[in-house]
């Protein structure tokens, strides 16, 4: 059975192998006759190959009204048999028409069952970005570092990461599996949105699974100048005008945005932070264990 999840440089894809490897040795392989869906908004991207003759879904979720991004979500009515054993939340759930105890929630919560951090608190705020966030402004650490905040890249390999998540008081998460850490470890965390980009349909799921609301707290986004470049170049298709316009945006930026930006911030730290209800958290984890000993039981022959 090959374990499948996108394999991005990217703390939520990331996971995967971290922690299916240990809650079920010996079951995967490089076999692509059945696939193992794990975490992440992987159901509109993986697809079967031409070897595929059953996919199981593991806690995995869907990102709507984002297809260039996310993909098309499967009709169920493929030739390929799907054994869904449980999604990240009841709007995937209601996506695909599956019954609501499908909906049990992401399986990063799992994370403390093999990882355990207890790590004296370093820092009391820490700001996690959506890896794309990257892409569009790469200055977070030293703006992060002038406010009194710890960045906490996304990038870095996933053990750094839950490190440096117990190690925080209070983390500001733009990325969702930064927000799903910090529930598994109890850390309160602040959801953040810096850009257009991030999909609040994939953050609401998770978060509805949980008990919990979604309403997160927008700020003007940040580009570096080549990237602003870019998106005048894609407007105007002339190199002159796009360069005088991106070099006007980027000194408007660094005096006017960037300002805001900083502020924004500061007022963050003045919002009681959201942390989900511990009773919630213990028996969505129990749900997923139970869902996990019921595979193995039913796939025991793969092994």
């Amino acid at each position: 059975m090959k374990l499948t999840y996108h394999e991005g440089l990217n703390f939520g894809d990331a996971i995967n192998p971290l922690l299916f490897k240990k809650l079920l040795p010996h079951f995967f392989n490089e076999n692509k006759k059945d696939l193992f869906l794990g975490i992440g908004s992987i159901l509109g991207l993986k697809r079967p190959y031409e070897e595929t003759e059953n996919i199981v879904v593991f806690s995995s979720g869907f990102g709507a009204n984002a297809e260039s991004t996310y993909g098309r979500l499967p009709t169920m009515k493929e030739l390929i048999k799907y054994d869904i054993r449980c999604v990240r939340g009841p709007l995937t759930a209601d996506l695909l028409n599956l019954p609501k105890s499908k909906a049990i929630c992401d399986g990063a919560i799992l994370l403390p069952e093999f990882f355990p951090h207890k790590e004296k608190k370093l820092f009391q705020y820490s700001y996690m970005p959506h890896v794309g966030s990257f892409a569009f402004f790469s200055g977070w650490k030293p703006l992060m570092e002038s406010l009194g905040i710890h960045l906490i890249d996304p990038r870095d390999s996933p053990i750094k990461i839950i490190k440096e998540i117990n190690q925080t008081e209070i983390l500001f998460a733009e990325a969702m599996h930064g927000a799903i850490c910090a529930d598994a470890y109890r850390v309160p965390w602040v959801p953040i949105n810096t850009s257009n980009t991030i999909n609040a349909f994939k953050w609401r799921d998770y978060c509805l699974s949980m008990s919990i609301d979604y309403t997160a707290n927008h700020t003007s986004t940040l580009y570096d100048n080549d990237m602003l470049y870019d998106i005048a170049f894609s407007k105007f298709n002339n190199h002159l005008l796009s360069r005088i316009a991106s070099q006007s945006y980027f000194f408007y930026q660094n005096m006017i945005v960037e300002r805001q930006v900083k502020l924004f911030f500061n007022k963050v730290k003045m919002i009681s932070p959201t942390l989900c209800q511990k009773s919630v958290l213990e028996d969505n984890r129990y749900r997923l264990l139970k869902e996990l000993q019921s595979f193995k039981e039913d796939y025991n022959h793969l092994r």
